[in-house]
């Protein structure tokens, strides 16, 4: 695709139709807007007492 090869993301955002999406551990779906992604949070406290 390009003589040099690919040298960054930059390359790739530029081709026609590329939508870079801000998330780790994408899988695509059935359509072009249609994707899955995983989110993990953490929520604490001061003393490290777990929360229920």
């Amino acid at each position: 695709m390009w003589p040099r090869g690919c040298q960054s993301e930059a390359d790739i955002a530029r081709i026609p139709g590329v939508q870079v999406i801000e998330a780790a551990d994408v899988a695509p779906g059935p359509r072009r807007n249609v994707y899955a992604f995983s989110r993990e949070t953490a929520q604490r406290n001061l003393y490290r007492i777990p929360i229920r």
